[in-house]
């Protein structure tokens, strides 16, 4: 009996100690606001299963593009599609695997960058940003606030916006495994009580070859990468209640596309996974592969006007272009053959491929421009009851050209061909919002 009565006193006692803790603010849960639902509130008040980045865990883990996400939220994968093409991600969240990429397939996860949706996984990887101030993550589908394009879930992206505190400067630099060099500027200017400017800068560059695999040939290394990205940010506050934001950025990658295959003595295609250091892990270009280039770039628009305590009132408006030309090459050996990073004319040892490939290289082709308008409104009448509605206007057009080499046994050739080719135009007017209570 004593003994219970001692573990009761002991466990009220912790409890307490607890209680007083809190109410002193020695401990307490730090404050996440979010916008999953289209409104400012406390992650622990949002009904979805939503994982946020701050600014602190993104600068810790150097995180400024959507690749770097790869090991941050569980049960989400990012890949690279195919596996050599570094500019185009495939996102998977919850199992829902998307299949393939083309400027006419939607997938199953939609990206927003301060409220403009993303519509295409070519050039995903290339939307980076120096100064992010959240990613959120919501798992599940999120059709009804989010629209159609979002099944299995949906990231959004929030960049830093200017501030009329005083002038602020900040630099980060980074240095990592395979030469990479990562460096982030970001200044902020207010021009007046009322206007605020903020410029950011990274430059990111790779200059080791990717798991080891190197380019003995007159190119440079496989899996090396450069990135430089800009944005230009204005906030415009004329009265407490109206915000008006105008964001530009801007991005080109070039890069050298890796293998996504094992390159060995009898085998010259296995997956990853399959991969030994029997392997060899050198091989031979015919001539120097161009860089495969990506440029993006896009306008945000929006104006917040808080019309009342219980009713907010936004406007949403983007433009984003994509252009993008890749290098793809086949290579042929014996019963096998798959993508490399380069035309080859030998691959160690050299008896394992039969049929050199062309010394020259057309590019594939992504071309895609996208505009929309949303506007929305986003109301809480009363403690028990909040409304969001809204219209949404899309439009884009697209154009792919990809190029691909096919061995003819018969002829004992490789020829260039375009199997197909592809034109988008995509109009979406939704119904709008439904009602969320």
């Amino acid at each position: 009996m004593f003994k219970k009565k001692k573990i009761h006193t002991m466990v009220c006692a912790a409890l307490m100690t607890s209680v007083t803790a809190w109410a002193s603010g020695e401990a307490a849960l730090e404050e996440v606001i979010v916008t999953a639902q289209k409104r400012a509130e406390n992650v622990q008040d949002v009904p979805i299963s939503i994982q946020t980045l701050n600014a602190a865990a993104l600068e810790k883990n150097v995180i400024v593009s959507l690749t770097d996400m790869r090991a941050q939220a569980p049960g989400v994968t990012i890949n690279n599609f195919p596996f050599a093409q570094e500019s185009t991600l495939l996102v998977n969240m919850r199992g829902s695997q998307p299949f393939s990429t083309a400027v006419t397939l939607d997938q199953p996860v939609a990206i927003h960058l301060n409220g403009v949706y993303l519509a295409r996984s070519n050039g995903l990887n290339s939307v980076t940003a120096a100064d992010l101030e959240r990613v959120e993550i919501l798992k599940g589908p999120q059709g009804t606030l989010v629209g159609r394009n979002a099944a299995s879930g949906a990231i959004n992206i929030v960049t830093v916006k200017p501030t009329f505190d005083g002038f602020h400067f900040k630099q980060q630099v980074t240095v990592a495994s395979r030469g990479q060099l990562t460096t982030k500027t970001a200044v902020n200017l207010p021009v007046s009580d009322t206007l605020a400017v903020r410029i950011s800068y990274l430059n990111k560059s790779i200059d080791e070859p990717a798991n080891g695999i190197k380019n003995s040939g007159p190119g440079p290394e496989l899996g090396t990468s450069k990135t430089d990205a800009w944005r230009l940010d204005f906030r415009w506050r004329p009265v407490d209640s109206v915000t008006v934001d105008y964001g530009y950025d801007h991005t080109k990658l070039k890069l050298q596309d890796q293998p996504f295959v094992c390159l060995g003595a009898t085998l010259a295609v296995a997956n990853k996974s399959d991969c030994t250091s029997s392997y060899r892990n050198t091989l031979t270009g015919a001539s120097a592969q161009p860089d495969t280039e990506t440029e993006v770039e896009g306008h945000t628009f929006n104006v917040d006007w808080t019309a009342s305590d219980t009713l907010t009132v936004r406007s949403i408006t983007g433009y984003r272009k994509l252009t993008e030309s890749y290098y793809k090459n086949m290579i042929y050996s014996p019963g096998n053959f798959g993508y490399i990073a380069g035309p080859v004319t030998s691959l160690p040892p050299a008896s394992s491929v039969t049929i050199p490939m062309p010394g020259s290289s057309v590019p594939g082709i992504v071309n895609q421009d996208q505009i929309s308008q949303e506007f929305q409104l986003v109301g809480r009448p009363s403690e028990f009851f909040n409304y969001t509605g809204g219209i949404y206007y899309f439009e884009e057009k697209g154009y792919e050209a990809p190029s691909q080499y096919v061995y003819m046994p018969s002829r004992g050739l490789a020829t260039l061909n375009r199997p197909k080719q592809a034109w988008a135009r995509n109009c979406l007017v939704p119904p709008g919002y439904k009602h969320v209570f």
